[in-house]
């Protein structure tokens, strides 16, 4: 994946040759700190794509090519199954802890649920906005969602049973950097990256769409 996502580049950029030895040297250095090895490159034409391994391990998907959703074997890389859903490329995906579902989200700002039983497609929502963060709650009851509406982004909460919006969106400012939830699913955390007088972390009641608290004298180079 990581090797597929350098396909863009071409020796005649400039500074083609820095580029391409800092890939090599992270690719490397990841899999030296990790102790482990790499022995083959599994290319899924998607350069935006994520992926998430099963909860055992034994599978992996990601976005493949320009509409579809790819499932791998992890120890061979042998691709198991092709699910095409999404008119354009899928960059999001999600298993679900008992690993009998997964979600994907595109850049066709729709968000499906699969069956990894037999690989068909659930249900499936047109969000308002480009999907930027999708993931199952730890209960498995609901979705997480962060979409850009150019706009703005908005946190919207979904049922996972017919991806059915659950209350009204919450408004967020657009630089966010990082997201984190409570474990019962009623409290929000938002890092901003900013160096300007706004709060870089603040909590919200995700019950009411409120601002909780706004932590003074944190800012985002403390944080990161």
């Amino acid at each position: 994946l990581a090797h597929d996502a350098m396909s863009d580049l071409d020796d005649g950029m400039e500074n083609y040759d820095l580029l391409k030895s800092r890939h090599h040297y992270f690719l490397n250095k990841t899999a030296t700190d990790l102790n482990t090895t790499y022995d083959r490159t599994i290319s899924t034409n998607n350069r935006f794509t994520f992926l998430d391994f099963y909860p055992d391990g034994s599978h992996f998907v990601a976005g493949l090519d320009n509409n579809a959703v790819g499932a791998w074997e992890s120890k061979a890389g042998n691709r198991v199954k092709r699910m095409e859903g999404h008119s354009q490329q899928v960059k999001l995906v999600d298993v679900s802890a008992d690993q009998k579902h997964m979600l994907s989200g595109g850049f066709d700002d729709v968000i499906n649920r699969w069956s990894l039983e037999d690989f068909s497609l659930l249900d499936s929502v047109k969000t308002p906005g480009n999907v930027m963060l999708m993931n199952y709650s730890d209960d498995g009851s609901h979705i997480d969602v962060i979409y850009d509406t150019v706009i703005a982004y908005y946190y919207q909460r979904y049922d996972v049973e017919g991806l059915v919006p659950v209350g009204e969106p919450i408004a967020l400012r657009s630089n966010i950097s990082r997201v984190s939830f409570n474990a019962q699913g009623t409290a929000m955390w938002v890092m901003y990256e900013t160096y300007l007088d706004e709060p870089a972390l603040v909590k919200l009641d995700l019950s009411t769409g409120q601002l909780v608290k706004e932590y003074e004298n944190v800012v985002y180079d403390e944080i990161a």
